[in-house]
């Protein structure tokens, strides 16, 4: 549980004024907003002042046959709800209650002037600041921060035991009637930090003080670690194709990895998906089963390459679209035309047949990048070759990458289907002018693709197959307009 959400520090001291809150939320991982928000103000051990609404979520979802519900309200003559029968259950709050709740945006601007910067306490922090910090993002576009004690973690740091609040509440004889609502869990959580505050403030042999100090001193240090990450994840994100070069040659891997969400090829067999699944622990990776918005990485048996990228456009139009194009020429009932379609399908369907291990795996990427996810793709080999080598922190910011980083060749590519015919020299004038390089195949070299300023062609061609397959392997293309270059020119 020692860990910090995003800036949010545990506090240094034990405080005598604080605020202690509370909150229900929707408990769905994909579908998690507060539901109630309590925080009650204490300053030396004497309550001054009370928060505590129920709240109206920005979003609803709609009951289907797999909805597990007890009530719901309508919305647009539907039936919609904002929690299962699960937490209504758990919490007393039934769906009529939320959706004539105080919305969200108006509760979270009244908690943000509430609690001002006092010092926070809660049981079991973290997934209430997560929740907290998002609902600030969306309602006033920063970050919820705040230094804050944790009654689980002092708990943890007298008795080496992890307490719910219930049971917490238990060991110090605190009435445990009212339980899962946001003001009582509060409350009780104001009485167990009074009792754990006076334990090791009272502490003759300062035992608890140390195991406190020590605490705090782990917690910064963490969250030191865990920012540093994040620094380096998103700097991967952006150079992943240099990266993977990168990795290739000294690792690292433990920083690429770190909390990602990792796909598997289920063509790997069972023998190097245990060193897989082993790599990905170490590393404080996760081993999903679905590729969705959540995918970091792709793992798979065969390198992807630029050959593969032009064999699956090939057959790609073949096998999984419905090309407009044949239900024309049935239209016209042209036979030549229609042997040619059905050759040409039979033909595309042997080539897919014996490539179907790589086109499977292409097709997940293919459907997930259309949805705008970046996913990274690594062979099994590289992943292997790059955990041999060792992990160094160290290397990923300092100068060893300098020169990769700041490498200011550009490639570019014009896809001339698109683009003014007239604007053509102009564009490459400038190009040139510049210091770019103006390159006639799309590969893993181009850093810029140049589109016409009203080009609807490109998604249909086999350009952007090679683009869509170019960035999911780690490539970093930029699309940019001709008008670009007509504004340049002018200047």
């Amino acid at each position: 549980m020692s860990f910090i959400i995003g800036p949010s520090k545990f506090s240094t001291y034990l405080p005598n004024k604080y605020v202690v809150i509370d909150l229900e939320a929707t408990g769905n991982s994909k579908f998690n907003y507060i539901i109630e928000l309590s925080a009650i103000k204490i300053v030396n051990n004497e309550i001054i002042d009370e928060f505590n609404h129920l709240i109206k979520p920005p979003d609803f979802r709609y009951i289907d046959d797999t909805s597990k519900v007890s009530s719901f309200s309508i919305k647009n003559g539907k039936k919609i709800f904002y929690i299962d029968s699960f937490i209504e259950k758990l919490t007393g709050i039934d769906n009529k209650m939320i959706d004539n709740a105080i919305q969200e945006s108006i509760v979270i601007k009244n908690f943000h002037s509430f609690i001002q910067d006092n010092v926070i306490v809660g049981h079991g922090m973290a997934n209430d600041i997560n929740l907290l910090n998002k609902a600030y993002n969306r309602v006033l576009g920063i970050d919820f921060v705040c230094s804050f004690v944790d009654t689980f973690e002092l708990a943890l740091i007298i008795d080496n035991a992890e307490y719910s609040l219930v049971n917490l509440c238990n060991k110090f004889g605190i009435d445990n009637k009212i339980i899962h609502r946001a003001r009582s869990d509060a409350y009780r959580t104001y009485l167990c930090y009074e009792r754990l505050k006076k334990i090791i403030n009272d502490d003759s042999g300062a035992i608890f003080r140390e195991g406190f100090d020590n605490k705090i001193n782990s917690m910064i240090a963490s969250q030191k670690n865990n920012m540093n990450r994040k620094k380096i994840k998103k700097f991967n994100g952006m150079n992943w194709s240099r990266v993977k070069n990168f990795l290739e040659s000294v690792g690292n891997l433990e920083d690429i990895l770190y909390e990602e969400n990792i796909f598997v090829s289920n063509f790997i067999n069972d023998r190097d998906r245990k060193k897989i699944e082993d790599i990905v622990e170490y590393c404080g990776g996760n081993i999903s089963n679905t590729i969705d918005d959540n995918t970091g990485f792709f793992i798979s048996n065969f390198n992807v390459d630029m050959d593969s990228i032009d064999s699956f456009t090939q057959v790609y139009r073949n096998v999984f679209e419905c090309n407009s194009s044949s239900f024309e020429h049935k239209e016209k009932n042209i036979e030549s035309e229609l042997n040619s379609e059905i050759e040409a399908n039979i033909e595309a369907g042997k080539i897919y047949d014996s490539n179907s291990q790589k086109y499977d795996e292409f097709y997940l990427i293919y459907s997930s990048i259309l949805k705008h996810n970046r996913i990274k793709v690594m062979s099994f080999e590289e992943m292997i070759n790059s955990y041999d080598l060792g992990y160094n922190p160290n290397l990923v910011f300092d100068k060893s990458l300098s020169s990769m980083i700041y490498d200011n060749t550009n490639n570019f590519y014009l896809y001339l289907d698109g683009i003014n015919e007239s604007n053509v020299d102009i564009i490459k004038k400038n190009i040139i002018d510049k210091g770019g390089h103006i390159k006639e195949t799309l590969d893993e070299s181009i850093e810029y693709i140049v589109l016409g300023k009203k080009d609807n062609t490109f998604i249909n061609s086999n350009e952007f197959i090679k683009f869509i397959f170019l960035i999911s392997t780690g490539s970093s293309i930029f699309i940019v307009n001709e008008a670009r270059f007509e504004k340049k020119s002018m200047e």
